[in-house]
């Protein structure tokens, strides 16, 4: 009541005087990238942030490339500067946001949710059609010792002029905000710094066969005129570095997993993700990447997207996502958009030896994402087929009691097959004492539940037997919070 009655009677008041604000912050936004080394400085940080930009410009030629890189440089310096000019006017937070991962349809969803009149993603300029959808701050867009600055990510997001316009003009719901970069997935630090600044809001992650997201990211690398030193469409060699987990390579992405939130990110973190073979094949170990967020995050916030089902049933699919974030959907206005990857590959394929190493290369981390998520997709039936369905189709509700979620990507196969156990009535798990607490442990357990008529759930035995050293539990869902599934 005192919010309705502050819009209708107080801000209609103080709405000149924030038109004025909006109007300023413009004008002196159009003046101080004029000063050279302010841009510079800015883009050089974005450049860090996302190490391809370079290679866009080189890839029109010296004069087409010099021009779009003086135009870019000096409205995104622009955009910055108005930004910080109207932080004190920005909401504090997203409402939600798109996760990963990338190459899963992040950027159609993001298109397609913001054809609700009631959602905005982040603010930039009209011929930023990027800077729309993802802000890429917590890679350090703004700089590395920024990248956890909860008052630098509040200048993404549009002003409370935009909220008062959704809610008391337009009519059209409450004001959600959203942010759509799907790098976030694959770097473990990110989760903490996400929860920091937004501990309530609501995750959307696209997912997507791995062996297929490895190779459409070097497509799209490619196309950008990144210089890749690896490919994926040669044919696998002995000893292919391609493949290679060196002990160097684990210990670094272990470090940058336990960064602490408001440390600054590593000199050569970007380098490394964007342009090392092994970053690529490490982001599609997709059980590994979504534990983190599972620590930080309610599971009944959480929503996942398979990438099949988004492009086979669009509309379907954006009507539930919008429902699980809070929008009314018969207000979306949807319009069938264009493939957005159409013809990306110009004829080039996966090498058909790269494709078998790549599937037995993510195989295991496959079934972890099964037994985690307790539901199959396209591309993990073959596993949950070879596995049994008394081993795994019957995982509906998977527990952690005492086990720390970071080691659940360690445990191998043989641990997650043995700790199946059988159904139990009700919401109570096998292995649990009723009151959400894991058998023989002080510590809560936290439940993730898929919805009632998955393909987890539509198992009707599930495995006997269990685990006394391993709280990992699975039974048949029959109610209560659970884990979003759009399927």
């Amino acid at each position: 009541m005192a919010s309705a009655a502050f819009d209708y009677l107080v801000f209609p008041l103080l709405l000149p005087f924030i038109c004025l604000w909006l109007l300023a912050a413009r004008a002196l936004s159009l003046v101080v990238p004029i000063f050279w080394p302010l841009t510079a400085m800015l883009a050089r940080r974005l450049e860090w942030a996302v190490p391809f930009i370079p290679s866009i410009y080189a890839q029109r030629g010296r004069v087409l490339g010099g021009l779009i890189r003086f135009g870019f440089e000096f409205t995104y310096a622009m955009n910055v500067v108005r930004r910080y000019l109207t932080l004190p006017l920005c909401r504090s937070a997203p409402d939600f946001f798109i996760v990963g991962f990338p190459k899963a349809g992040t950027t159609s969803l993001a298109a397609y949710l913001k054809q609700h009149p009631a959602i905005d993603g982040i603010d930039g300029l009209r011929w930023h059609e990027s800077m729309h959808k993802e802000s890429h701050h917590f890679m350090g867009a703004l700089g590395r010792h920024a990248a956890s600055s909860a008052t630098a990510y509040r200048s993404y997001f549009p002003t409370c002029l935009k909220r008062w316009w959704v809610e008391r003009v337009r009519r059209a719901g409450k004001w959600l905000v959203f942010d759509a970069c799907p790098v976030n997935a694959c770097l473990d630090y990110t989760a903490a710094r996400m929860a920091k600044v937004a501990p309530d809001a609501k995750l959307i992650f696209c997912l997507r066969d791995p062996v297929a997201g490895a190779f459409s990211a070097e497509i799209m690398l490619r196309n950008l005129g990144v210089p890749l030193s690896w490919s994926l469409m040669e044919d696998v060699r002995p000893a292919d570095p391609r493949f290679a987990e060196t002990p160097a390579d684990v210990a670094y992405w272990e470090q940058v997993a336990k960064l602490d939130p408001d440390a600054p990110l590593p000199e050569d973190l970007m380098q490394k993700f964007y342009f090392d073979a092994y970053s690529v094949l490490r982001c599609g170990r997709l059980a590994d990447r979504i534990a983190p967020f599972l620590e930080h995050y309610k599971p009944e916030n959480i929503m996942f997207i398979e990438f099949s089902e988004f492009t086979s049933n669009t509309h379907a699919v954006v009507q539930r996502a919008l429902e699980f974030v809070g929008a009314d959907p018969q207000k979306l206005r949807f319009k069938e958009l264009p493939p957005g990857m159409q013809g990306e590959r110009r004829g080039r394929r996966m090498h058909p030896s790269v494709k078998r190493k790549l599937a037995a290369y993510f195989a295991e981390p496959n079934l972890r994402l099964f037994a985690l998520l307790g539901r199959s997709f396209p591309w993990t039936d073959p596993l949950s087929q070879a596995a049994g369905p008394s081993a795994y189709a019957s995982f509906s509700t998977v527990s952690f009691g005492s086990m720390d979620m970071a080691q659940l990507p360690a445990l191998p196969v043989s641990t997650l097959a043995s700790s199946a156990s059988g159904p139990v009535g009700g919401n109570k798990a096998a292995g649990s004492n009723g009151k959400g607490q894991a058998a023989g442990t002080a510590e809560p357990a936290v439940a993730i539940t898929i919805p009632e008529g998955g393909g987890a759930a539509a198992a009707k035995e599930s495995s006997s037997g269990s685990s006394e050293s391993v709280s990992l539990t699975a039974a048949a869902a029959v109610g209560g919070a659970g884990l979003a599934t759009a399927v």
